[in-house]
């Protein structure tokens, strides 16, 4: 599966280490980015669902 990008993006790649010092430093930050994952998960899922 491939996706195209609608406009420009920039990605980062963080390590998990990162990430974990960014939740020790930040608690907010976890529950911020559980939101972000979760959205796009749902709007995945619905993409999927239409073409079905």
């Amino acid at each position: 599966m491939s996706v195209t990008a609608l406009g420009d993006l920039e990605v980062m790649r963080l390590s998990a280490m990162v990430v974990n010092q960014m939740i020790d430093r930040q608690p907010s930050f976890a529950r911020e980015l559980s939101q972000v994952l979760e959205m796009r998960r749902r709007a995945i899922q619905a993409a999927m669902d239409s073409v079905d």
